[in-house]
C-alpha cells in the first residue's frame, strides 16, 4: 500500500465513547422487548441492532407494519444513543493524531451504527468538528449497517473513489466494522485495497477464528501514526 487515499474510521468505541449506562442499556432493551411483544416477536434484544433488523424482517414477512414499528424502535434507540452522545469522551490521544491527520490534509471519513443526530452531538460534545471528516456515513444514511457493506460502499461513492483502484484504510474496534471493509473489497466493482486496523483490547476477545480479518493492531491512538506511516512504507 504505498498511498493511503482515505481514512475511513468508526466512531463509538474507536474515536469517543457514548456515556450509556448499564440500567440505561437494559431499560432500551426491555422498551424494544415491549414494542415487539406486542406484534408477537420476543426477543432479548442482544445485540440490539442485529436484533431490531431480523426481529422486522420477521414482521415484514408476515405482513405487519414493519416500516411503522421500525419507526418506533429506532426512536427507542436514538433516544439511548442521543442521550449517551450528551456525555460523550474523546479517546486517548485521539484528538491530536485527527488533527494532525487532518492539518496534513489526510482524507477522513466517519462510518457510524449510531443515528445521525448521535454523531454530531457526541461529536460536538467531544470537541471534534464534522468539517473534520470528507464524510460522515450513518446508519440513518444506509439501509444496511456494519457488517454489511453498503456503509463502506457509500463512502466510497461519495469521496469518488468506489470507480477507482483506491487504497483505504478502516480503523475500528469491532468486528463489524472489519467484516464490513472486508466484504465491500469483495463486491467493489474495481479492484481496490483496503487494510484494517483494530484498535483497543475488546476486539481481541471477539474475533476468535476471524482474526485473519485484521492486518494490524493498536494499542491506542499514539500507534496509529506509526502504522499508518508503516502501511505507506
Amino acid at each position: 500500500m504505498a498511498h493511503v487515499d482515505a481514512i475511513f474510521l468508526d466512531m463509538d468505541g474507536t474515536i469517543l465513547r457514548l456515556e450509556i449506562s448499564t440500567a440505561a442499556m437494559n431499560a432500551t432493551r426491555e422498551k424494544l422487548r415491549q414494542l415487539f411483544l406486542e406484534h408477537g416477536i420476543d426477543k432479548t434484544f442482544r445485540p440490539v441492532l442485529a436484533t431490531i433488523r431480523t426481529s422486522l424482517q420477521a414482521l415484514a414477512e408476515r405482513g405487519a407494519p414493519a416500516d411503522a414499528i421500525g419507526d418506533q424502535a429506532y426512536q427507542i434507540l436514538d433516544e439511548l444513543e442521543e442521550d449517551g452522545a450528551a456525555h460523550a469522551s474523546i479517546c486517548i490521544g485521539a484528538e491530536k493524531v485527527l488533527m494532525d491527520w487532518h492539518g496534513s490534509g489526510r482524507k477522513m471519513s466517519l462510518i457510524s451504527n449510531n443515528g445521525r443526530a448521535a454523531v454530531k452531538r457526541a461529536l460536538t460534545t467531544s470537541g471534534l468538528s464534522l468539517n473534520m471528516f470528507a464524510s460522515v456515513v450513518s446508519r440513518d444514511d444506509v439501509m444496511c449497517e456494519k457488517p454489511h457493506p453498503e456503509p463502506i460502499l457509500k463512502t466510497l461513492r461519495q469521496l469518488e473513489l468506489l470507480t477507482k483502484e483506491a487504497s483505504i484504510v478502516m480503523i475500528g474496534d469491532s468486528i463489524n466494522d472489519m467484516r464490513s471493509a472486508r466484504a465491500a473489497v469483495a463486491v467493489a466493482p474495481v479492484r481496490m485495497s483496503i487494510a484494517t486496523i483494530a484498535v483497543g483490547e475488546q476486539i481481541h476477545q471477539d474475533l476468535g477464528t476471524e482474526a485473519g480479518l485484521v492486518d494490524r493492531y493498536a494499542a491506542g491512538w499514539m500507534d496509529l501514526p506509526q502504522i499508518l506511516d508503516d502501511l505507506e512504507a
